[in-house]
């Protein structure tokens, strides 16, 4: 693929939006936001792209924060979200359906409720409930618009005492302005570019020390969507406790390539874990790529992996000749869920109209009145016998 015939393969610029990923952190950190909540905990709730963004806050908030981060997926708040509970409702778009009824039941339990997001029904329901809503920039693609959320949500937390993160993603900026330049040069020794030629054809799995699995998760979500390939995510230490196995024994005629994100600076003891996964790895044999990540912190490790495997994701794309932007396939499936939910939405509200109908029935018809009992003949009395 030469740089000529790249912009044919992304009419969308999606090159442009992983290159805007700082800008888009420096707008959103800009100015700290005057509010206040005292909160116990916080919940970050949202999907895909939404979401991420929390993932890497709460690993960077997990060894500098007083109070306990947690990222919820799905359509249930967990039981102890309540009172003194922050929770923070993303949803780039604002219709995402699990995201909404993660609202509904935030509101019910009496969390405090900020929402995030571009529009939509979200930032409808928070104008209607009295709720802050912080808006985001619209017109591109949710995972596209990671700075964004990232920046909004830590400015949010900070703003709140929760966690300095804010000032963290400040401190990163020209780290990351200077990393940029080394992911989106043209040149051969491009590391994005040359890993991508290595992924080529191949299943990547991402290994990431415990304080990066948000990055990993990243990668593996951005070969998924932008590169349109299967690839899978795991962690170290507890690799060398399952999957270790799987590799040894069948990974050498599959094409999984394992790609493991090597912290220079973590901690001594997961340092020579993976160091040691890494050697039994290679004395089987099996081919393995290691990406060196620096960094002052974990979240500006975090950063700069994001923007390694996003820029790898878009060069594999090209690639493998595709369009990164489109996801036509999760838009069909989010059809299908809209319809079946609709379906059963539909049900639902048929059978509790025939209960109703049931109920009405029930008290309009007369009850049957009870039979009359007959009288009883009466009784003779029993009299003297007469003497002749």
């Amino acid at each position: 693929m030469t740089e000529t015939t790249e912009p044919m393969m992304d009419p969308e610029n999606m090159a442009e939006h992983i290159g805007s990923f700082v800008e888009q952190l420096d707008r959103s950190t800009s100015e700290p936001l005057d509010i206040s909540y005292e909160c116990r905990r916080v919940v970050i709730c949202g999907m895909g792209g939404s979401a991420i963004s929390g993932d890497i806050l709460a690993d960077f908030s997990y060894g500098s924060a007083d109070v306990p981060i947690s990222v919820v997926r799905g359509v249930q708040m967990p039981s102890w979200a309540g009172e003194g509970t922050l929770a923070l409702v993303t949803s780039y778009s604002g219709n995402t359906k699990e995201t909404l009824e993660l609202y509904a039941q935030a509101r019910e339990a009496g969390c405090h409720v900020i929402g995030i997001s571009s529009g939509g029904a979200l930032e409808e329901a928070c104008d209607e409930d009295g709720f802050m809503h912080a808006r985001l920039p619209s017109g591109v693609q949710p995972r596209s618009a990671i700075g964004h959320i990232l920046g909004c949500q830590a400015n949010i937390l900070e703003s709140l005492g929760v966690s300095p993160c804010r000032s963290a993603v400040r401190d990163a900026l020209p780290a990351l302005r200077e990393f940029r330049d080394s992911m989106s040069s043209d040149g051969d020794e491009n590391p994005a570019r040359l890993l991508a030629l290595r992924l080529k054809d191949r299943i990547p799995v991402i290994y990431s020390y415990p304080h990066m699995t948000s990055s990993a998760l990243r990668w593996k979500n951005q070969f998924n969507e932008n590169s349109k390939m299967i690839a899978f995510h795991g962690t170290i230490p507890e690799f060398n406790h399952n999957e270790i196995e799987g590799w040894m024994q069948g990974g050498n005629d599959k094409p999984c390539l394992p790609v493991f994100l090597y912290d220079t600076d973590a901690p001594d003891m997961l340092r020579h874990m993976m160091n040691a996964s890494l050697e039994t790895l290679r004395e089987k044999g099996l081919e393995v790529e290691v990406v060196e990540i620096g960094g002052k912190d974990a979240l500006e490790k975090n950063l700069k992996s994001i923007m390694y495997g996003d820029y790898t994701s878009l060069y594999l794309a090209y690639l493998n000749l595709v369009d990164p932007s489109p996801v036509k396939s999760i838009s069909s499936l989010k059809d299908r869920i809209k319809a079946a939910l609709a379906r059963h939405a539909e049900e639902k509200a048929a059978r509790r109209a025939a209960k109703e109908e049931e109920r009405k029935a029930a008290v309009e018809e007369p009850a049957p009145k009870p039979a009359k009992k007959e009288a009883a003949a009466p009784r003779k009395k029993k009299g003297k016998k007469q003497s002749e």
